[in-house]
């Protein structure tokens, strides 16, 4: 479901550090632009405003309009990238032409799948000591907590560990 745009207004500007009023359902990492089409990144969120970074060259001036999309940062994927160099808002760095706008997108802030639908582990990893592999049975791709007292040996265990397999 799509949420509308919302608008807000600049209270205050400091350097690249922006102060939002009238963005109720803004959230961290959204980004938002003004009417020239800067971005700006939320990075903290209070009752009456938030605060965001300004990415893009330009200059806010309080009282300017801002339009929230709630979107987060995407880059443009696709072959296109081959051989360029990109900052981390998908704006090409090495001195050549301009990337394109449109196509295929990747978020950069995805959430992780739930348990249920993550790929079963059935390879087991042996440690070739029978005790520890009927007590803790350890499997190839999970991880393992290893809880103990300060000084005991863990980390030395799981380096071997390591080492022998």
């Amino acid at each position: 479901m799509k949420l509308k745009e919302e608008i807000g207004f600049v209270r205050s500007v400091r350097d690249y550090l922006i102060t939002i009023e009238g963005l109720p359902s803004a959230k961290i990492n959204d980004i938002i632009v003004n009417e020239k089409g800067s971005r700006i990144l939320i990075h903290t969120i209070f009752r009456q405003s938030v605060e965001a970074l300004l990415l893009d060259k330009g200059d806010l001036k309080p009282g300017e309009k801002i339009i929230a999309s709630h979107e987060g940062i995407a880059i443009p994927v696709g072959l296109h990238l081959l051989g360029r160099v990109i900052n981390p808002l998908g704006v090409a760095i090495d001195g050549r032409e301009e990337l394109p706008l449109g196509g295929r997108r990747l978020k950069l802030e995805v959430a992780a799948l739930g348990i249920g639908h993550r790929q079963l582990i059935s390879e087991p990893l042996s440690t070739d000591i029978t005790l520890i592999d009927s007590l803790l049975p350890v499997v190839k791709g999970q991880r393992q907590l290893f809880l103990g007292n300060a000084r005991s040996g863990k980390s030395a265990f799981i380096l071997d560990l390591i080492i022998n397999q």
